[in-house]
């Protein structure tokens, strides 16, 4: 909703208007029928901006929209990288060049296991055995997850190194893998169901939960009654 001022009597192709680079916004109605508006520059007494309604008159908006509407299509995409039910979650898998990490749920709350791969000939040792699982850590790794978001949206991005991470998380039947790996440039990309591709992204919420060992992940309740 873009509230103008009365017709300016001005020449929009004079100086100081921002005419000759305008942005051209129109807007499709359901009938059929179009609005176009020109955004100009700022006007340099109060907060509006010069725009050239649909009839081509020139006005001032009562207040500031250049930059509200001079959006890229980057600006307009969603930055989520995926979204699931947390509270619906009952199995998540981390798997990394060293080991896989599962973590399941069922009546009794949240479990924990881990399997070593194969790294160089050597296969990596991780405790044995399926544990208890910190509650408080899963959730947050699934809040974690939530919140990631793509930082912009290369044209070409570039090729992503090994070593990279897989998320699987599965809720209600469904599920949804987030892929975290490093780009031949260092920064950390970031893939998953809601990206066409992949797209750098700020990782380090999932970093630091990802990174510990798997017996952090070991609940240190000893006897847990619920209620």
């Amino acid at each position: 909703h873009v509230e103008a001022g009365d017709a300016l009597e001005i020449d929009p192709s004079g100086p100081g208007f921002g005419f000759q680079d305008a942005t051209l916004i129109e807007l499709i109605l359901s009938d059929g029928t179009s609005r176009k508006l020109r955004v100009g520059a700022g006007s340099p007494v109060g907060k509006g901006t010069y725009i050239l309604d649909d009839s081509g008159t020139a006005r001032v908006t009562r207040l500031s929209i250049e930059d509200t509407l001079r959006v890229t299509r980057g600006d307009l995409l969603s930055k989520d990288v995926v979204r699931f039910p947390a509270s619906a979650v009952d199995r998540v898998v981390v798997t990394g060049v060293a080991r896989t990490l599962t973590l399941t749920r069922d009546s009794h709350g949240w479990w924990a296991e881990e399997q070593g791969h194969e790294v160089l000939g050597i296969m990596a040792t991780v405790p044995a055995g399926r544990h208890r699982a910190d509650e408080d850590r899963v959730s947050t790794m699934l809040a974690a997850l939530q919140d990631l978001r793509a930082i912009s949206f290369p044209e070409a991005p570039p090729g992503l190194a090994d070593g990279g991470i897989s998320i699987a998380i599965s809720a209600d039947g469904q599920s949804w893998t987030v892929a975290i790996a490093a780009g031949e440039d260092g920064v950390p990309y970031v893939m998953g169901p809601l990206l066409k591709g992949p797209a750098p992204a700020d990782t380090r919420g999932v970093d630091k939960l990802l990174s510990t060992p798997g017996v952090a992940w070991r609940s240190t309740v000893l006897l847990p009654i619920r209620a």
